[in-house]
């Protein structure tokens, strides 16, 4: 199988994946692939999470050899059309999830264009830092081991893994859960998480 990943799963990301800020799931896996041909990497946005920090420090901790996302198959409402008071913005700058609170904002470069859907008056979203995309025909057979993911209190958990949100998920150490069908697989680059916002 072409362009098929050698490297095992350990520790990674799910991510409920669908339509978005008008686009499909599919036209936005072309478009992120076409912004990572061009700049090498991209920012692939997903709703402002508290826990940035606290996965990344996970992440270093844990020391794997990949980082990737599991990303679902692509179905589901797109969030602008299910709150009226929603509006889709591009993001103009970003910072990495690692970077202190002083830290300046960094203009998104011209090749990488991230619309997001925003609610009320929030202005900053989360992003995944990816260097590469498997779409569903070179995932081929990888296989995805049970699982347990990483709860707000800090406890990881066996169990069914939520159906909203994004969590940061692990080889279980003892039984585990399967998570669902993949659409399509990111691979993230150092340091994997970023935060990103409107202004």
């Amino acid at each position: 199988m072409p362009n098929m990943i050698k490297t095992a799963f350990s520790l990674g990301f799910w991510h409920p994946f669908g339509p978005h800020s008008g686009e499909s799931a599919k036209a936005i896996v072309v478009r992120k692939a076409n912004e990572i041909r061009k700049n090498g990497w991209t920012l692939w946005s997903f709703q402002h999470r508290l826990a940035l920090r606290n996965w990344y420090k996970e992440i270093i901790e844990a020391q794997p050899e990949v980082v990737y996302v599991f990303c679902s198959d692509g179905k589901g409402r797109d969030p602008h059309d299910e709150h009226g008071e929603s509006k889709v913005v591009h993001c103009q700058r970003y910072h990495a999830a690692d970077a202190g609170d002083n830290e300046a904002w960094m203009d998104i470069p011209s090749s990488i264009q991230v619309p997001h859907t925003f609610r009320g008056k929030n202005n900053c979203a989360s992003a995944f830092i990816v260097q590469r995309i498997l779409s569903p025909d070179q995932i081929g057979e990888f296989v995805i081991p049970p699982v347990e993911w990483l709860r707000k209190d800090g406890s990881w958990r066996p169990e069914r893994i939520p159906t909203r949100g994004e969590y940061l998920i692990r080889t279980a150490k003892t039984g585990g859960t399967l998570t669902r069908k993949c659409g399509a697989i990111l691979l993230l680059r150092r340091p994997y998480l970023a935060i990103v916002r409107a202004d």
